[in-house]
């Protein structure tokens, strides 16, 4: 068995559990990890959270689908002390 399947069946296994606890599962992982470690067919019914930090802050080139894309991890704003995570969710 490769390394890619045993990763998504891993996470699709974490999925259910945590489902099973009453719970929505999901997957946040870096778009390269995505694209290189996961069998993204295996894993479509999982949410995804992508972070993916783009030259301009513009859309990733996934061609997957992805309900929330983490842009960066050093937005600032004021009244914020030190850098924040900055993340976009896509409605359905």
């Amino acid at each position: 068995q490769t390394v890619v399947a045993t990763t998504s069946e891993n996470a699709e296994a974490f999925c259910a559990a945590v489902e099973a606890a009453g719970y929505q599962g999901g997957l946040y992982a870096a778009e390269g990890f995505v694209r290189t470690e996961m069998d993204t067919g295996a894993v479509a019914c999982l949410p995804l959270w992508l972070a993916s930090y783009t030259v301009d802050n513009k859309l990733p080139l996934f061609i997957d689908y992805y309900e929330l894309w983490q842009q960066t991890d050093s937005a600032r704003a004021g009244g914020i002390d030190g850098p924040f995570d900055f993340n976009i969710v896509f409605p359905d």
